[in-house]
């Protein structure tokens, strides 16, 4: 990932929040493996990415995670939408954290 400094420090952040804020849901991890969870969390801060910078395209690093995870997309994809509701829900579904 040939990204400039700022918005790798920018990923890393949300992606290291997002994989903090997953561990807190005891049914994310029930339903999906660490490296699927880690792979979501990573897609989802790339999602997160393209929308600071709109010449990103998060899918052209979709296949490199896949195959560094053993995973397939649809997987990826799918723990991705479910770490995507978990933290637009997080401060209801946790209010004391």
């Amino acid at each position: 990932m040939g990204l400039r400094r700022h918005l790798k420090d920018y990923l890393e952040k949300v992606v290291l929040y997002l994989a903090k804020m997953s561990m807190h849901h005891y049914e994310l991890l029930l339903q999906f493996e660490y490296r699927s969870v880690a792979a979501g969390c990573l897609y989802v801060g790339l999602k997160t990415l393209e929308q600071v910078d709109r010449t990103f395209i998060p899918e052209d690093h979709l296949k490199p995670i896949c195959i560094s995870c053993d995973l397939q997309e649809e997987d990826v994809l799918h723990c991705g939408s479910k770490v995507l509701a978990l933290a637009k829900n997080f401060a209801r579904l946790y209010p004391s954290l």
